[in-house]
């Protein structure tokens, strides 16, 4: 959010430096055309800008983030445009607004709702106070924002071990159903389930070795998350995640397997967020050995 905020005060004032309501009649026709360029070069900048952060707020999966309506952005963007920007005040204030509004989201999120009304008021307050105590309000917020962030982290961790919990046995399942369907699937002492199509040829891959390989992976829904497309990606055996690293060690040169890995030996409770992997969650690889570099 503080991209956004950023964002929204930088066009706040651009507006300043953009020549509107009755002021432009001054200007010569040079000023204008480069006051018009500017505008549009900088609106341009700033959509495409907004439009990458945007994304990148979506993609975090905050539901806060999937509520942003595109057209009420431009509303918000056109209102303080369109202002008088003679009227320092209200600009100041908008930007004070957007600012503050960090605190309301952060506090939702932490599921500690915040009033936005009395957070104007409390400002009100504070602006006309006969006298000022900046430190003592300061470590009074600062305590609060703690409460706060203990609560969310709290609810955060008992989420995220619910979801460790259900992707486990999610996972299970499914790799019960897979060794039910097919029984040239097995399962190692680790837990790793493993199908082999093709054992490749000559000497098996070590944790040493460089290894060339051809792979996709995917969730248990069937969501791909990373596949090397054909361009095969070289890397220490050893370097993989640990199910992923045992299964190589079962093949050669030209070796095909689908690896079916359990969380624990994937990326456990931490998962990898960006890429829609959950805590604990159960993993599908198939992967091709292309080559084997040995190590000196």
């Amino acid at each position: 959010m503080k991209k956004l905020v950023l964002a929204i005060s930088a066009v706040a004032l651009m507006a300043g430096a953009v020549s509107c309501g009755k002021k432009a009649a001054s200007y010569g026709a040079s000023e204008k055309a480069l006051g018009d360029s500017l505008a549009t070069s900088f609106g341009n900048m700033m959509g495409q800008r907004f439009a990458e952060q945007l994304q990148q707020m979506q993609a975090s999966n905050n539901p806060d983030f999937d509520k942003i309506d595109k057209s009420e952005i431009l509303r918000g963007i056109e209102t303080v445009v369109s202002s008088d920007t003679s009227n320092l005040s209200f600009l100041t204030g908008i930007q004070i607004g957007m600012q503050m509004m960090n605190t309301v989201m952060g506090g939702t999120q932490s599921g500690v709702p915040v009033d936005g009304a009395k957070l104007t008021a409390a400002f009100k307050a504070g602006l006309e106070a006969d006298s000022l105590n900046i430190p003592q309000a300061q470590a009074e917020f600062q305590g609060l924002q703690m409460k706060v962030q203990t609560l969310g982290e709290r609810k955060a961790a008992v989420a995220a071990a619910a979801a460790s919990e259900a992707n486990g046995k999610a996972g299970s399942a499914y790799i019960d159903s897979i060794k039910a369907a097919d029984s040239s699937v097995t399962t190692t002492e680790s837990g790793l389930s493993v199908k082999i199509d093709n054992p490749g040829e000559g000497n098996k891959v070590t944790k040493a070795d460089n290894v060339k390989l051809n792979y996709k992976g995917m969730t248990i829904d069937g969501n791909v998350f990373d596949e090397t497309k054909g361009n095969p990606l070289e890397m220490k055996a050893g370097n993989f995640i640990p199910g992923f690293t045992e299964g190589l060690e079962m093949l050669g040169k030209g070796g095909k397997a689908t690896l079916y890995i359990p969380g624990n030996l994937a990326y456990g409770d931490a998962g990898v967020p960006q890429i829609n992997i959950g805590p604990n969650s159960t993993l599908i690889f198939e992967v091709e050995v292309v080559d084997i570099i040995p190590a000196k």
